[in-house]
């Protein structure tokens, strides 16, 4: 028997996604629905799906830095600065710019209230507190599964750092 027929067990733990890239999945996953919101909602909407460039547009930016998260397994303490940068950047925004408040009022009353598109209904025209409670949660439940990623990344590093596997 040859070892490349056979992996050895090690070879197969390094290829098994860890706790934290799991997590990571889920905030990837729950980062499309959130943008998905932002462009239905068309408040805090922005280029590419309207012609004007916004925070919507440089939010973008937080899919190739969650890519670079999860490829640079070599690097955890990089894996950690990069993700940290990621959710203090979404705190931020969704405690001073676009509140979970915010998105639940436009779906709820169809009627958005950013200065730019104050009084403009979303995409869809529809009223449905149902969707507002949808996309507060989304919002929340995105900062939960950062933060949970930073924790699991940290814990990786940590270990790795003191030799552990």
């Amino acid at each position: 028997m040859t070892t490349a027929a056979h992996p050895s067990s090690r070879d197969k733990a390094s290829r098994r996604f860890t706790a934290a890239e799991v997590a990571l999945f889920a905030v990837v996953g729950l980062a499309l629905l959130h943008h998905t919101d932002h462009v239905l909602r068309v408040d805090h909407s922005g280029w590419p799906f309207t012609d004007q460039f916004s925070g919507f547009t440089i939010s973008l930016i937080v899919y190739p830095i969650l890519l670079t998260v999860f490829l640079m397994r070599g690097r955890p303490w990089l894996r950690v600065g990069l993700m940290a940068v990621a959710y203090v950047a979404t705190q931020i925004t969704h405690i001073l710019v676009e509140t979970p408040a915010d998105q639940y009022g436009v779906w709820a009353t169809n009627m958005s209230t950013v200065d730019d598109t104050s009084g403009d209904p979303n995409s869809l025209d529809l009223e449905s507190e149902a969707l507002g409670f949808a996309a507060a949660s989304i919002s929340i439940l995105l900062s939960t599964a950062m933060i949970v990623t930073l924790i699991l990344l940290i814990q990786e590093a940590r270990r790795k750092k003191r030799g552990q596997t």
